[in-house]
């Protein structure tokens, strides 16, 4: 197929489905740009192979986390779903296996796009799409190996894709050190102001395969085998991959040899639940400027609804708190009270001071408080935002989030505002207009 012929077929057939093609690199932009002339959300699938797999509990955990995600772009523009084409299998579930179920979950409703090599490329006949488990196909494209530089990050993280505002990367866990690199080399390619839309989602690898690995290493041949098996066994020492510790949590240092900071953003890792991060590119504010101000003096007022739980630091000591949902930290002091939020069910701390402006103890509770009428101003986001809060810390706010302003009422600051961020998973179903 010539490449005119393929522009003449994406006239009369968007999708694409039901068509392999080879002549890749050419065909491939012109699809891209097809999908980017649409505004699609694209998302670029990447995670754990055949060396560590993925536990099925964690796959069926992660789809949980990603269909949702999927279905909310949808509500506002379409969406197009592309892997490399890793075969999928339920008994050993992989990154093929996510994007085969994602394939049967959103049949019909989203573009779906494979890119693979040649030596890796397992159609079920000659010339053929590649499919998932119950035949649906994905848009497939096949190229041969040694001919693109970055083989397959060629296709799925092009500079096409990276330049564009509705691309974003979802790495599933398990995943080894390739996939680090392939989430680095999409951020070399981002200017520092760009956005940048990484999702990671933590995933057990697939113990079930160490009796496998082993097995195979104890009938290596060759050094050379030995070497490649005894190398798998040492890779999955990271029991939720190499994005991991074997604690669950983020590995923030694999970011530290992108320099991505720039006088405007700045790129932060924000925790969107207890096995999920987003990695956002923050725009820099300040929430006393100017236009921060104007927006303040146009909000309206709101209080909160719903209780909390809290409890107080004893006296003569001190807490840090780490709030991952905004990338942020504060201290609390004795006689400080650290609670637990509605929406994030993550802490933070409130004043010794302040706590009883704000909450009422709820009798018959031991640790349950409810609000007080204490009204302040919100501003939603429409952007990823970074600045300095009021307890002296950065913090990050996703879109969507809000910026919040209050009127302190008691303590050595009474009269004066205070400003910092609120997740939008603290406000929605809970604030309402005072």
């Amino acid at each position: 197929m010539s490449n005119g012929e393929f522009a003449a077929n994406l006239e009369q057939d968007p999708t694409g489905i039901g068509r392999a093609v080879s002549d890749v690199a050419t065909a491939w932009d012109a699809r891209i740009a097809q999908e980017i002339a649409r505004q699609s959300a694209i998302f670029a699938l990447r995670g754990a192979g055949s060396t560590n797999g993925i536990d099925p509990e964690a796959a069926s955990n992660a789809l949980d986390i990603l269909v949702p995600r999927i279905e909310e772009q949808m509500q506002n523009r379409p969406v197009a779903i592309m892997y490399d084409g890793d075969p999928p299998n339920p008994e050993k579930p992989d990154i093929g296996q996510i994007a085969s179920e994602l394939r049967r979950r959103f049949d019909g409703r989203a573009s779906f796009l494979a890119a693979q090599r040649t030596d890796w490329y397992g159609p079920a006949f000659p010339g053929a799409n590649l499919t998932n488990r119950t035949g649906q196909p994905f848009e497939t494209f096949v190229f041969p190996p040694d001919t693109y530089k970055g083989d397959h990050n060629r296709f799925t993280q092009s500079g096409q894709l990276a330049a564009y505002e509705g691309y974003g990367q979802i790495y599933v866990g398990a995943a080894g050190m390739l996939a680090t690199e392939q989430m680095l080399g999409y951020l070399d390619q981002v200017p520092p102001e760009g956005r940048v839309n990484i999702l990671v989602v933590r995933a057990l690898i697939n113990q079930a395969l160490d009796v496998e690995i082993g097995e195979k290493l104890a009938q290596a041949t060759t050094d050379a085998q030995r070497a490649k098996f005894a190398a798998m066994q040492e890779q999955r020492r990271s029991l939720f991959g190499s994005q991991w510790n074997n604690n669950g949590e983020f590995n923030i240092s694999i970011l530290e040899a992108m320099k991505h900071e720039a006088d405007t953003h700045e790129l932060v890792v924000l925790w969107d639940g207890p096995e999920q991060v987003d990695i956002v590119n923050c725009a820099k504010i300040d929430l006393e400027s100017d236009e921060v101000n104007e927006l303040f003096g146009s909000a309206g007022h709101f209080v909160r609804t719903k209780p909390i739980t809290a409890r107080q630091v004893p006296a003569g000591t001190t807490e840090l708190v780490i709030v991952k949902s905004g990338a942020t930290r504060d201290t609390a002091n004795g006689g400080d009270w650290v609670c637990t939020s509605v929406g994030t069910k993550e802490e933070y701390v409130v004043r010794a001071d302040q706590f009883g402006d704000i909450w009422e103890h709820e009798e018959g509770t031991d640790n349950t408080f409810k609000p007080r009428h204490d009204p302040r101003k919100l501003v939603k986001l429409d952007r990823d935002v970074i600045f300095m809060a009021a307890w002296g810390e950065k913090q990050a706010i996703r879109k969507g989030g809000y910026l919040m302003e209050r009127t302190i009422r008691s303590g050595p600051n009474a009269g004066k505002t205070e400003r910092y961020g609120i997740a939008q998973k603290d406000v929605d179903g809970d604030f309402v207009p005072a």
